[in-house]
């Protein structure tokens, strides 16, 4: 009794690809609707395994054929939310203006240093002299002031 040889699949070894031809699997092609697809998909925050999904191929092929798509819906999105923000802080909104002047506007917290001596309410101008040139020492990005 023979055993059943297992054949592989594609051609043959040692055939000749005809010229022209590429050898296994033919080019993926995006078309209009599926790079519409991705780019609304990404503009709504869909994960990439999704879109992947629902337009038909893999995580991978997703972003190598549709990376300026999917650039394009971050970009949407990105816009659609600050234009948001920026009306909330426009219309008198206290946190939004303030969330938009520190990553906007280059603003940021006041830095408090308060110095104190173990056990007592106040220390003496020379302790807090030294004590404030070791922090200084230590930290010396204290001492950059941005304008």
């Amino acid at each position: 009794m023979d055993n059943p040889v297992k054949r592989k699949r594609g051609r043959p070894f040692g055939s000749i690809v005809e010229p022209g031809k590429k050898d296994g699997r033919p080019s993926f092609i995006p078309t209009e609707d599926q790079k519409f697809l991705v780019t609304i998909m990404s503009s709504t925050g869909v994960p990439h395994e999704r879109q992947a999904k629902a337009i038909g191929v893999n995580s991978k092929t997703l972003r190598k054929y549709f990376k300026e798509e999917l650039q394009l819906g971050r970009n949407r999105a990105h816009a659609e939310i600050a234009g948001a923000l920026y009306k909330r802080a426009l219309d008198g909104n206290v946190p939004a203006q303030i969330f938009y002047l520190k990553t906007q506007a280059g603003w940021r917290e006041a830095q408090r240093l308060e110095l104190r001596a173990e056990g007592q309410d106040f220390i003496t101008e020379t302790e807090r002299h030294q004590r404030l040139a070791a922090i200084l020492q230590a930290k010396p990005k204290l001492l950059e002031h941005s304008v």
